[in-house]
This record gives C-alpha cells, structure tokens and sequence, in this order.
C-alpha cells in the first residue's frame, strides 16, 4: 500500500468534472498537451467509472479522484480521502457515514490514498451539497489549519471553488509559515494567478472544473496552463541538471 508521507503531487492539476468532460478524445487532447496526471470530481459523478475506464485504455493519464461518495470510487492510481472539516452534514463530516463509507471501499479495493483535511471556503455546489459553513476570516483559518496539522493530517484542501474573492497571497505565506503541511488550493485560477499561489508557497493549485466548462476553448485554455505551470517547471529542471 502506498504510504501517504511519500506521495508528491504536481504543481499544477486540472479537475475535470466527468458528468461535463466524458469524451475520451477530450482526455486524449489533454495528453497531447503533455500532462501526466488530471483529476477527476464532482458533486455528482454519474460518469465517472465510465471515464476512469475509458481513460486508463486509451491513454497513459494518471488519475487522481476527489470521489463524493463511496459509490464514485474504482480502481485508479490514487484518491483523495477527504474529510469535509467544516462539514455540518452527518454523511460528509470527518467521520461522518460517508468519509468512512470512502474509506471502507478504499481499503477493500486496495487503492492508493492520501488522507486530505477539506475546507469549502466558496458559495458552490460543493458548499451546498456538504453543508459547510464558511470560516468567517482569515485568522480563524490560520487557527484550523494549525489544528488540522496537530491532528496529524499531511495534506490541506482549501477549496475556493464560487469565491467571489481573489488569492490571498498573504494568507498561504502564513499557512506556510506556521505549518509544514502540504498546501493543495482550488480556486478558478488564471494561469498568472495560479503561479502567484505556488511562488507563494501553495504546493498544488488544481483549477476548478467549472472554468473549462464556461470557456469556448478548453483544450487552449488547458494548454495556457501547461505552458505557464508545467512546462516551465520541466524546462527549469533540465538546464539545472545540464
């Protein structure tokens, strides 16, 4: 079984919602580009077995599910066990029925996880869905993180998905500063902003699905992402190991 202290996350992931994104050929534009690993999730995920499969036979994509109930989770390279931390909902709340219901199906499966402390900052679905309140400031924030960390938790969720405020720089520059945990944002992301959030400290920033559905152009926009997050990276290794 994989161990979870061990597991090193792209700078940069895009979630895919399966239900908005099921063809194949999308996923297969996606590898041109040259990304390694995507992520699926949504609040529904009736396609998602179907995308999981279709996927791992067409192309060599990774993939990582965010998975919102037991019934969304199948063989894959990894899964986010979430716990929804500011969750009222009996079903999604850290030891809620669902997050061990998740837990249960993984371990029976034998898939490779990564427990993952989950805020909902945002006005979205996900919001909506969980019955999470929102944290009413930044320092308040601070303090749950800080306690997320105390409680053992390696990796830490903000998800921003439906803020109508922009990246606070200032506030991953604390989170960093006070923890050593691993900082995974969602947020609808440009690319600028985005690499704003890793220069910041942000470990993994992962664009919410709705940005490249409400696009014209998702395949062009996913390459604006590879060129600025990726590619940049690869290019910066290679002339430091030349």
């Amino acid at each position: 079984m994989l161990n979870p202290t061990t597991v090193q996350l792209p700078k940069y992931l895009p979630l895919f919602d399966p239900d908005s994104f099921g063809e194949v050929s999308f996923y297969k534009e996606i590898e041109k580009i040259g990304y390694k690993q995507i992520l699926l999730g949504g609040t529904g995920n009736g396609a998602m077995k179907r995308a999981i499969e279709a996927i791992h036979l067409h192309t060599n994509l990774s993939v990582t599910i965010i998975p919102s109930g037991p019934g969304d989770i199948f063989p894959t390279e990894l899964v986010f066990l979430v716990a929804i931390m500011n969750s009222n909902s009996h079903y999604f709340r850290p030891f809620g029925s669902g997050s061990v219901a998740c837990g249960v199906e993984i371990a029976q499966q034998g898939i490779p996880f990564i427990p993952v402390a989950y805020f909902i900052l945002g006005d979205s679905t996900a919001r909506w869905y969980t019955d999470a309140d929102l944290i009413p400031n930044n320092k308040i924030l601070l303090s749950y993180c800080q306690h997320t960390q105390m409680l053992g938790y390696k990796w830490l969720l903000l998800d921003y998905e439906g803020s109508s405020s922009i990246m606070n720089v200032e506030l991953i520059k604390k989170i960093k500063k006070y923890t050593e945990i691993n900082l995974i944002i969602i947020h609808e992301f440009t690319p600028q902003t985005a690499l704003e959030a890793i220069n910041s400290g942000a470990n993994t920033v992962i664009t919410a699905s709705n940005i490249y559905e409400e696009t014209h152009n998702p395949i062009q926009l996913a390459h604006e992402f590879y060129d600025n997050l990726i590619a940049v990276e690869t290019k910066t290794t290679l002339v430091t190991c030349m």
